[in-house]
C-alpha cells in the first residue's frame, strides 16, 4: 500500500507520467497500479511470468477500423513484423508486393505485380488470385495511411484493364502500424544498478539478444506498473538480464527514482513492437486477458 492509497487526497496533486500519443488508448491507472484493457499489468506478470507482450484489443481494432475506412474493397491484415523485405515475392495462390506509404511508389508497385502476374499466366498457366500488398509504414499514425486506398485500387484496376487480367483479391499488411498505441512490453525488474559513474542502469528480465536500436528523439517510455512511484524522476538506462551487459535496450527512459528489484515495469515503443522478444503473448480487453499461442 502506498501513500496515496492511504491518502487518496494526495492523488489529485500528482501528474499522470503516461503520455496518450504512445500508451495504448485503454491504459489507466487503478489504486495506484497500472491497466491496460481492464487488465492489471502486474497481475499480467504474475500468471504468465516475464517478459510478456500485451496487445490491446480495443486498440488494435481501432487501428484496423481507421485503415478499413480508406481501404474500401481490401482486405486489412493485422499481422505485425510481417513485411518481407524488398521487391516482388511469390506466394501458393497469389504474390506479394511491398511498396512505399505514397500514391506514386503504390501505384508503381501494382503496374509491376499485375504484369508479373499477367507473365505468370501467359508462360505457366498459373492465374494468380490474390495480391498481397505490404506498406511499410514504419509504424507511423495509421490515420496517415488511410489516403492510399483509392491510390492502390484505382492502380490495380488500370494495370488489370491493361493487361486483360480478371482483379484480384488484395490484401493489405501495415505491418507494425497497427499495433502503435496498442501494445505494451511487460517485465519484471531484476536490479537497479547505479555503481557506474553515468546514467544508472535497470536491469530488467528478458531474452537473449533482444536488445533493440532506439530512434533518435524517440525514446521508449517506461513506467513502474505494479505500485504508484513515489518521489523525484530520474533517467535511466534498462539493459536486460539475458542479454550482454552494456547493451541496452534503450536509454534516456524517465523513471521513479525508488524503482527496485521486484517491479513490474511496462515499456512501450511509438510503433508498439515487441521490446524484449517475449515468450508469452496475450491480448487484453474489457478486463479479460486471452493467451495467444505461440506460431
Amino acid at each position: 500500500m502506498t501513500l496515496l492509497d492511504i491518502l487518496p487526497s494526495l492523488r489529485g496533486t500528482t501528474t499522470s507520467r503516461l503520455d496518450p500519443t504512445v500508451w495504448p488508448v485503454t491504459t489507466h491507472y487503478r489504486h495506484g497500479r497500472i491497466t491496460v484493457g481492464g487488465v492489471d499489468l502486474d497481475e499480467v506478470a504474475d500468471r504468465f511470468g516475464t517478459p510478456t507482450y500485451v496487445l490491446d484489443e480495443v486498440g488494435l481494432r481501432g487501428a484496423g477500423a481507421t485503415i478499413s475506412r480508406g481501404f474500401r474493397h481490401t482486405e486489412v491484415l493485422c499481422g505485425t513484423s510481417s513485411l518481407l523485405t524488398g521487391g516482388v515475392a511469390l506466394a501458393v495462390a497469389g504474390l506479394r508486393c511491398d511498396a512505399a506509404p505514397n500514391p506514386d511508389d503504390i501505384s508503381d508497385r501494382m503496374l509491376t505485380a499485375v504484369a508479373v502476374m499477367c507473365d505468370t499466366y501467359r508462360e505457366h498457366q498459373v492465374l494468380m488470385t490474390e495480391l498481397h500488398v505490404g506498406i511499410a509504414t514504419g509504424g507511423t499514425d495509421s490515420d496517415g495511411a488511410s489516403g492510399l486506398g483509392d491510390a492502390l485500387e484505382n492502380a490495380v484496376d488500370e494495370a488489370c484493364i491493361r493487361n486483360r487480367l480478371p482483379c484480384p483479391r488484395i490484401a493489405v499488411d501495415f505491418g507494425d502500424s497497427i499495433t502503435g498505441r496498442a501494445a505494451v512490453t511487460v517485465t519484471r525488474v531484476r536490479g537497479v544498478d547505479r555503481t557506474d559513474s553515468g546514467r544508472p542502469v535497470v536491469v530488467v528480465e528478458g531474452s537473449a539478444g533482444s536488445a533493440i536500436a532506439v530512434t533518435a528523439g524517440e525514446p521508449v517510455a517506461a513506467a513502474i506498473a505494479n505500485r504508484h512511484p513515489l518521489g523525484p524522476t530520474e533517467i535511466f538506462s534498462i539493459v536486460d538480464s539475458r542479454g550482454v551487459m552494456g547493451d541496452h535496450i534503450c536509454s534516456g527512459v524517465v523513471l521513479s527514482q525508488d524503482i527496485r528489484a521486484g517491479d513490474v515495469v511496462a515499456l512501450v515503443g511509438r510503433d508498439g513492437r515487441d521490446l524484449l522478444d517475449s515468450a508469452q503473448v496475450v491480448s487484453v480487453a474489457h478486463g479479460r486477458i486471452h493467451q495467444i499461442p505461440a506460431e
